[in-house]
């Protein structure tokens, strides 16, 4: 199949679409750096798109990357899909497309099951609440510690090789099963000798020094591998190898301090750093940058915004639920959106009070809006409160309900 040439962004693609008004792209983008969410996500916060569109968007979007189908396919199927509220699959039918069986996808969930780097029941979990949450599989892996921040961010660049064809699928996963096996030998080498370890820190500096982008997870195992072998640290090995400056290792090193005193946030820490590296600029800059109370990554969303991002609510503002909260199955949205879920009064107010409850730990630094999110999912799905949700994920976040 002759590869597509277009854009495979989100938001360009919902443009093409016709899912996303021009005027509109620039304002999305605005609040996509304000709040860390991606573009989609926000999209159905603001209301402008439903859930299920946004997931057909999503997979035709993957679709397009394994070159599955062309992109005139792909958005005279998306009309379809619009006008008759039919599945992609079966608007892709009626534009009399056919899968090419050689033609392999490469989504993240079938490399990282077909090279074990994630067991299949945690991945299963995962699969479903990126669903619900409508986040994207990567980070809600990372956010569930099912998988390694790094070990994410290089399963995507050889699924990027593998869609640019640089690779081919086989190499791929070959490499990827490769380095599955070298992490759980680091691991193993790592455990005989925790006795010596120091443990307690919230962030390691292998990890911050692969997310801001100044090492990669390879070079970062071979530093490992060499430190259980020997009596070096794992810095002092990047230094010797001109893998990382000294600034640099020591900027890393006060920035792991300051997670664990909770002064930033593990994901200001990674942004200082990766500023840093690519701007040239101090580190004091670079923590003033983070620390300032004028920035502001992720600002605090309305509540009509956080049900609609949970997928509650499509359309109907609060004011109105508020106005007529003596009826029942005002959630089930009485403009009859077909997206909206259906809930009874019992069950409405839980959800109000999650959602309340999810949005004071926002605002009191507990959580983050992905977190919350995915927190909201397990609520939704399992019928269950927050802090019941919260246990299941195995976190041990301190919100007050």
């Amino acid at each position: 199949m002759q590869q597509v040439q277009t854009d495979l962004r989100i938001g360009p693609l919902l443009k093409k679409m016709e899912l996303l008004k021009s005027d509109q792209l620039e304002e999305l983008l605005q609040l996509n750096r304000t709040t860390d969410l991606p573009v989609g996500s926000v999209l159905v916060m603001s209301g402008e798109i439903s859930d299920r569109i946004l997931r057909t968007a999503v997979q035709a979007q993957s679709m397009l990357k394994d070159g599955l189908a062309t992109e005139d396919q792909i958005v005279n199927a998306i009309q379809i899909v619009k006008t008759q509220g039919i599945s992609l699959h079966a608007g892709l039918k009626q534009v009399r497309w056919s899968r090419d069986n050689e033609v392999k996808s490469s989504t993240l969930g079938e490399l990282l099951q077909a090279s074990k780097l994630v067991d299949g029941l945690k991945l299963t979990k995962a699969l479903a609440t990126s669903q619900s949450s409508m986040l994207p599989l990567g980070r809600v892996l990372v956010l569930t510690n099912a998988l390694s921040r790094p070990l994410l961010l290089s399963t995507l660049d050889i699924q990027t090789k593998i869609r640019n064809g640089q690779l081919n699928r086989e190499h791929a996963i070959a490499q990827l099963c490769s380095l599955r096996d070298r992490i759980k030998m680091v691991e193993h080498n790592l455990s005989n000798r925790a006795s010596t370890q120091r443990r307690g820190s919230e962030l390691r500096i292998g990890e911050l020094l692969v997310e801001s982008g100044i090492i990669s997870t390879s070079d970062l195992l071979t530093a490992l591998e060499m430190s259980v072998q020997g009596d070096q640290k794992v810095g002092e090995i990047l230094l010797d190898f001109e893998w990382i400056t000294e600034a640099k290792l020591n900027a890393g090193l006060e920035l792991q301090k300051l997670v664990a005193c909770r002064i930033m946030t593990k994901e200001a820490a990674i942004r200082a750093l990766a500023h840093m590296h690519t701007s040239g600029d101090s580190y004091d800059k670079c923590v003033a940058r983070e620390t300032s109370p004028d920035t502001k990554h992720q600002r605090d969303i309305t509540q009509d915004e956080f049900l609609r991002l949970a997928g509650v609510l499509a359309g109907v503002p609060v004011s109105q639920l508020v106005a007529t909260g003596d009826r029942p199955n005002v959630m089930a949205n009485e403009v009859k959106d077909p997206d909206a879920k259906v809930f009874d009064q019992a069950e409405e107010k839980q959800v109000m009070q999650a959602a309340e409850s999810l949005r004071q730990g926002i605002r009191d630094g507990l959580l983050n809006l992905d977190q919350s999110m995915i927190v909201m999912s397990y609520c939704l799905r399992g019928r269950m409160q927050v802090i019941e949700a919260i246990r299941q994920l195995g976190w041990t976040v301190p919100i007050k309900i």
